[in-house]
């Protein structure tokens, strides 16, 4: 008897420290929220973006960010992805689902999230992003963004010189290059993309690239090599997302113009 009560325990006890073992393996999923622009501008794009990591110790699954918009804001767009692989669409309108799906551990291996909306109306804006996994506990993020009037349109004071827009629909451009009078390149920030407009019209994605777009990251300058003509050489400056090995931390592309 005594033997059995002996094994009936050590049964036991084996059994609730496997217990344990399997409850701290779980995977540890973290998110981060945070405006481009802020503060916002009425009737102009305004993105949520979210940072998406396993923490480990094991690959997650399941992973899904959801995020209710807050009131007085229309959407734009909502998109997620993973470094060096293309974008996939999130879904609802009002309530934004991303299905992330599998996660593996670090943070090379994480997902960002880009939520792109207007603001209709003077206000500040609540913005409340939850990520859940199987077996992880959920974790949230909340940012605040003051929502201000446009500024007026530039007025010149010099008759010789003009103010007119050379593109529109662009998300949040940040520089240029250009490839000749009417031609050159054009970053978006956030989307991490490169674009090549000729005579005012977009004609191209020439090169997207995973940013980390939070605060003052993102995709920040390009510039023409000297010998462009020659090499067709295009220097580009932006923040990848997570420690990225030296040779992750560069892009190149060759144009030659048209």
């Amino acid at each position: 008897m005594k033997t059995s009560r002996a094994g009936f325990l050590v049964a036991t006890i084996v059994a609730m420290l496997l217990s344990i073992v399997r409850a701290t393996a779980a995977a540890d999923i973290s998110i981060t929220n945070t405006t481009m622009p802020n503060p916002a501008t009425v009737g102009r794009n305004l993105t949520y973006g979210m940072n998406v990591i396993n923490n480990g110790p094991e690959v997650a699954t399941g992973v899904v960010v959801t995020d209710t918009l807050p009131p007085g804001v229309i959407l734009v767009s909502a998109v997620f992805g993973f470094q060096d692989r293309p974008r996939t669409p999130c879904t609802g309108t009002v309530t934004i689902t991303c299905n992330i799906g599998t996660l593996a551990v670090g943070r090379l291996e994480g997902a960002g999230v880009f939520i792109t909306v207007q603001p209709q109306n003077l206000d500040r804006l609540s913005n409340t992003a939850t990520v859940t996994a199987n077996g992880a506990d959920p974790n949230s993020a909340t940012v605040e963004t003051d929502v201000g009037p446009q500024v007026p349109d530039p007025i010149t004071i010099d008759p010789n010189l003009a103010v007119a827009a050379v593109v529109s629909g662009l998300s949040e451009p940040t520089g240029l290059a250009f490839l000749g009078a009417d031609d050159f390149l054009v970053l978006e920030k956030s989307t991490g993309r490169v674009k090549r407009v000729v005579k005012g019209a977009v004609q191209s994605i020439v090169l997207e690239l995973p940013v980390n777009s939070f605060s003052e990251r993102g995709l920040l300058g390009i510039a023409l090599h000297p010998d462009f003509e020659t090499n067709h050489f295009v220097y580009i400056r932006w923040t990848c997302r997570g420690s990225a090995r030296p040779s992750a931390r560069r892009s190149s592309c060759a144009m030659a113009p048209s």
